[in-house]
């Protein structure tokens, strides 16, 4: 057990310590479009909803767009 244990560690700490860079990436500054198919309904409701998430979570503008 103490043998398996001494082997996880370093991959553990390898996996974790890779992904840091990816994570330390920020977003970009350009404005999110979402295309919605249908402009009617549920997808329209959806929509809204979504684009009002990302707004308050990211901190950008998301705009739905109906086609």
């Amino acid at each position: 057990m103490k043998i398996a244990r001494a082997l996880l560690c370093p991959s553990l700490l390898g996996t974790l310590t890779g992904a840091l860079p990816a994570a330390a990436q920020g977003c970009s500054n350009k404005n999110i479009r979402m295309v919605v198919a249908f402009p009617t309904g549920a997808s329209y409701l959806l929509a809204i909803l979504v684009s009002e998430r990302l707004r308050k979570s990211l901190g950008q503008t998301a705009v739905p767009d109906f086609q």
